[in-house]
């Protein structure tokens, strides 16, 4: 099915600067814990954790532009099967050395963008994707919205949610402030809903990220030698659903 609406790079108010510092702590505290659902670059470690135990266990590797030690760390000492880089690594360029160590493990490098490919525009997801395709066996993107009517409607129960679940997360991180950001000042919804808009305007169709592998400078020939296999999953019952991408080297083995 065609998209709703063409996709646009718009901004979202969790990506801003000055929405982490100088707004009330309680609020930046609260959404960057509400937007750590299955599949977001912050839930990463205990979706990966969860994965890692899982037999034959599968290595993981958390990294990040902007790392989060704290909370990988954590993560990481539940599992021998999950680590991460604590500085910096740009996707676009991944550190040669983080490649070889895996391959001279005899292992393939599998690369994760997980609700975090719609944040790029083309001209960085071109040099990300090219990237991958040079140095890895395979990657996945996992979107959590698109630009469908369903995407749009499954954003605003994000915000229902919120509201609902506020006075749970309240008393579970002691933060009684974050009553007042959802209730009496709807800060923290009016966020989850506007940013999950944003979020489906910016997230491509798989056609799309076809054609930015085709022009991100490798040639046609090299193209042709990758598989993409895409799909949706059901998370939210008539609205919500998991997209999914996957691209593998063809012939590669499992």
């Amino acid at each position: 099915m065609a998209p709703l609406l063409p996709r646009m790079q718009v901004f979202e108010i969790a990506d801003q600067e000055w929405y982490h510092h100088p707004l009330p702590p309680s609020l930046s505290h609260t959404q960057h814990r509400s937007n750590n659902h299955p599949g977001s670059p912050n839930s990463s470690a205990p979706t990966c954790k969860e994965a890692a135990t899982a037999p034959p266990p599968v290595q993981f590797i958390l990294t990040d532009i902007h790392p989060h030690p704290a909370l990988w760390s954590a993560a990481a000492s539940a599992s021998p099967n999950l680590s991460y880089v604590s500085s910096s690594v740009d996707a676009s360029n991944v550190p040669q050395h983080l490649i070889n160590d895996q391959k001279q493990k005899g292992k393939k490098v599998f690369r994760l963008f997980n609700l975090a490919f719609h944040h790029f525009d083309d001209t960085l997801a071109r040099k990300i994707l090219r990237n991958t395709l040079e140095t890895s066996d395979g990657f996945g993107i996992f979107e959590l919205q698109d630009r469908s009517l369903s995407g749009f409607l499954a954003c605003c129960l994000f915000g229902l949610g919120a509201m609902v679940m506020a006075p749970y997360y309240a008393f579970l991180w002691g933060a009684p402030l974050a009553l007042v950001w959802t209730y009496l000042v709807p800060a923290l919804p009016a966020v989850l809903v506007f940013d999950g808009w944003m979020s489906s305007l910016r997230t491509r169709t798989v056609g799309e990220v076809k054609d930015l592998m085709g022009s991100c400078g490798l040639g046609e020939g090299e193209i042709r030698k990758w598989e993409v296999r895409s799909g949706t999953e059901r998370f939210i019952p008539g609205v919500g659903y998991v997209n999914w991408i996957i691209v593998t080297r063809k012939g590669s083995q499992e």
